[in-house]
């Protein structure tokens, strides 16, 4: 709807002062209290400089230009040209709309730091909490400051990751190791299926006890070897000869050289070949 600047029939020299913000455009146009703009007899058109000043800058008059177009940011107003002679038929109204861009949408538009509550003003503080009723910006400088830096950094300054107890490819503490060939239920169970392999490949001394060597003399019988206490392994090794060996809670002779017929020497006992 247009706004009246400068009522027509009127004696007054000047209209007041209209001001565009930066993307506004305004329509200046001739108005008049007859049915039909009168010839000859027309408005100027001033803008306002940075001093303050105001400066000529176009001559609306009918038929040739009865209109004019101003784009801010600026302030214009209309001026009579010989003002308080006589009441002048001649008048003028103004429709200001924003600017259009080239893809159709609205021109742009100027916001005063602070002067939207939504978006915040530069100075805000970072939100107390995700739910908090705060700025954009206050919004914004939140998020960041959750942000870790980049490279190596402490548990402290790193942004932390919660993994699922139940996700597929790690698996549970509680998964069972499951065979190889077919595949493993997560990485604990394939770390634990690589443990029992590796362990049931090598000779572990899981007492991470010194081992200690002795020798014993086979003519015959053998005398008995007394094992110490806690002992949880044996390595037994035939040189020069077979041999049978046997293991009991009770003093038995337990190494001959001979048949298992000679005494002492069970025919259960347990072959070692020489070498």
């Amino acid at each position: 709807m247009a706004t009246e600047i400068l009522v027509p029939a009127t004696t007054a020299a000047q209209s007041d002062p209209v001001a565009l913000n930066d993307g506004q455009t305004a329509t200046v146009f001739l108005t008049s209290t007859d049915p039909s703009l009168p010839a000859n007899v027309g408005l100027v058109l001033q803008l306002q400089r940075a001093g303050g000043a105001w400066v000529d800058v176009l001559s609306l008059q009918a038929p040739d230009r009865a209109t004019a177009r101003v784009t801010g940011p600026t302030s214009f107003r209309v001026v009579r040209g010989a003002p308080g002679v006589r009441p002048v038929p001649i008048g003028a109204e103004y429709n200001i709309s924003t600017a259009s861009s080239g893809g159709g949408g609205g021109g742009a538009v100027t916001v005063a730091d602070g002067a939207s509550v939504t978006l915040g003003a530069r100075a805000d503080a970072p939100a107390a909490s995700d739910t908090a009723t705060a700025s954009l910006m206050a919004f914004m400088k939140r998020l960041v400051g959750k942000i870790p830096g980049f490279g190596a950094a402490a548990s402290a300054a790193a942004l932390p990751v919660v993994l699922a107890s139940d996700d597929a490819q790690i698996g549970t503490k509680t998964n069972a190791a499951t065979a190889l060939p077919t595949g493993g239920a997560g990485l604990i169970g394939w770390l634990s299926n690589i443990w029992v392999a590796i362990t049931s490949l090598l000779n572990v001394n899981t007492l991470r006890a010194p081992l200690l060597a002795r020798q014993l003399l086979v003519t015959n019988v053998s005398q008995n070897m007394a094992l110490t206490a806690g002992t949880a392994r044996v390595s037994i090794f035939a040189r020069s000869c077979d041999l049978r060996f046997a293991l009991s809670a009770t003093a038995n002779p337990s190494v001959t050289n001979t048949a298992p017929s000679v005494a002492g020497a069970a025919a259960n006992a347990h072959f070692v070949a020489q070498g």
